[in-house]
């Protein structure tokens, strides 16, 4: 009750939880600064509203990037939300790393090609948590 005077009172719920896995480098080493640029984005838009970002950096290691949403998926205590990018059509493997995990799975930047929107399917079709995808048009 709120002061005693009868109104009920609930707690506000946690910042929501973002994980994203960036493909880029954590720092500047020649590679290009679009993902970078992607990150830090998504930290100011997350700031502003509130929301709890963990960026993944997987050092233009693929192998890495793999390993990490391995791990992630894995967690106890899953992100509200999960992004990925399809970088060197890693994508349709992540989204099967994912299909045992409760977190929703957004693909940005990049679309998957044809051959494996065939074998993996559309948003919310085999892989039940991935929710959608955003490309610029």
């Amino acid at each position: 009750m709120f002061a005693g005077m009868g109104f009920p009172v609930r707690a506000l719920p946690s910042a929501p939880r973002i994980a994203f896995l960036n493909p880029d480098e954590s720092s500047e080493r020649g590679t290009g600064a679009f993902w970078r640029w992607t990150a830090q984005h998504m930290q100011r838009c997350t700031q502003a509203l509130g929301i709890e970002l963990e960026i993944l950096f997987a050092e233009r290691d693929m192998a890495r990037m793999l390993h990490q949403a391995d791990l992630l998926a894995a967690r106890a205590r899953q992100p509200d939300y999960v992004f990925i990018v399809n970088e060197r059509g890693h994508a349709p493997r992540m989204l099967d790393l994912f299909d045992r995990s409760s977190a929703p799975v957004v693909l940005i930047h990049s679309e998957l090609t044809d051959a494996q929107r065939k074998k993996a399917g559309d948003e919310r079709g085999r892989h039940t948590n991935w929710i959608g995808t955003f490309v610029a048009a």
